[in-house]
């Protein structure tokens, strides 16, 4: 993880990256579009927030209010940014819209064991939202203060 000094106020900090993906060995690297990111605070609980909201966010990046969630899309290039992320510990969860996992085969576990804690029913999440078909990368990262917080990922080539 690459951090670098930026602008911001005391107590809060930013996340921003790229996200690519592999078009073939001829074009090569392009932005993952309309990528979806999604920053929750490793604190987090979701008794904290209605299901509905949970789905809600989950499945169409609606953040509920005052919970501490944050949510973005890769733009046209691929690149995404959050600002204002008060300092902490977060699970950064990104799902690739532009690269297939083999759907035939489950969630990985340890994709469900890294998520469960910030999700109160899996199941509902698994089948709304487009983690069972597409690739998607999880990392746990540190926002500090007046600190933009880099994290980038290529997913590389799709399954189908």
């Amino acid at each position: 993880m690459f951090q670098s000094n930026v602008q911001a106020s005391p107590d809060y900090g930013k996340i921003k990256g790229t996200i690519t993906w592999q078009y073939n060995k001829y074009v090569g690297t392009k932005g993952d579009v309309g990528a979806q990111i999604y920053v929750i605070p490793t604190s987090f609980s979701p008794q904290t927030i209605s299901e509905d909201e949970e789905k809600a966010y989950f499945m169409t990046g609606k953040v509920p209010k005052n919970s501490m969630l944050f949510y973005t899309t890769a733009d046209g290039y691929g690149n995404y940014e959050i600002d204002g992320v008060p300092a902490g510990e977060y699970c950064v969860f990104i799902i690739s819209m532009k690269t297939t996992r083999d759907f035939t085969k489950p969630v990985p576990e340890y994709t469900k064991n890294a998520l469960k804690p910030y999700i109160r029913n899996w199941d509902t999440i698994e089948k709304g939202t487009l983690v069972k078909l597409h690739n998607h990368v999880f990392k746990n990262v540190e926002i500090r203060s007046g600190i933009t917080t880099i994290f980038s990922h290529d997913f590389g080539f799709t399954y189908i």
